[in-house]
């Protein structure tokens, strides 16, 4: 998956280069330079020293603060709640499904154990794509529509549970609350492969991959018997992995502009008293 704006993945750590100071207010500007000015270089009780500055402003707990790291990591959980960044879950997970792919590859593997490692991987990628859906519907909300030092971040994602239950559902929520369109990102065949990929994970998950009515009647493959075991081939979870790596990215490109925007009238709530 690419990175997206800036070459950055995270939503609570941005880092504070060129870019980042050009989007800057007057007012809040020469404040954030001088702080990377005076930190970079910095010794650490370690030894180290301070080569990269961070804003940080959580979108989950929206703590804000700024820091120095002595390395070019790039930081993946907010210091004060836990939470991991978004987009770093679904590639993560994504990431691990590639590899239980190729690992489905192997010689040794027989067809049993082939069929675990497929079932597996349909749940872990279905799951990543419900998790991130989710998050970015709350998060979005967060943003929005709560004022930048309050959170109703768990209240909006534990709300959204049953309402993310499929594929469709979750299209659906974003379409009337948020009004993203599915359709920016991916074609009509796309959002019909997620939709499948959404029905097969709970086939597998709730009726042990076995084919049952409910699938066939919402999936529309009626050449399907009920009582089989639930087709999954290799070519059509690459096609899974595909979207839903177009559709984060589609996604993320969406949030990553408004917590931006958020994070600087954080600091400049903080920075101009």
């Amino acid at each position: 998956m690419k990175k997206l704006i800036n070459d950055y993945m995270s939503l609570t750590y941005r880092k504070i280069d060129a870019d980042f100071l050009a989007k800057l207010p007057a007012n809040i500007k020469s404040d954030i330079e001088s702080y990377n000015n005076r930190m970079l270089g910095k010794p650490f009780p370690s030894g180290e020293k301070v080569i990269v500055t961070y804003c940080t402003y959580c979108p989950y707990c929206k703590k804000a603060t700024m820091g120095g790291f002595p390395d070019e990591r790039e930081p993946t959980f907010c210091m004060f709640c836990g939470e991991t960044d978004t987009y770093i879950k679904v590639t993560r997970s994504l990431s691990k499904a590639k590899d239980l792919l190729i690992l489905s590859n192997n010689t040794i593997i027989d067809v049993n154990l082939k069929r675990i490692l497929h079932e597996q991987i349909i749940i872990i990628i279905a799951t990543s794509m419900e998790i991130f859906l989710r998050d970015i519907y709350a998060t979005l909300l967060n943003i929005r529509y709560i004022k930048s030092n309050l959170s109703l971040y768990e209240r909006f994602y534990r709300d959204s549970k049953n309402d993310f239950a499929t594929f469709g559902k979750a299209k659906k929520e974003l379409q009337n609350e948020l009004n993203i369109n599915f359709n920016t990102f991916l074609s009509d065949d796309e959002i019909d492969n997620l939709n499948i990929l959404s029905l097969k994970r709970n086939v597998i998950v709730h009726n042990a991959g076995i084919i049952d009515n409910p699938y066939i009647s919402q999936s529309g493959q009626k050449d399907l018997a009920i009582g089989r075991q639930l087709p999954i081939i290799e070519s059509e979870i690459n096609l899974y992995i595909d979207a839903i790596e177009k559709l984060s990215n589609g996604l993320f490109d969406i949030l990553k502009k408004e917590h931006e925007d958020e994070l600087i009238k954080k600091f400049e709530i903080i920075l101009v008293k």
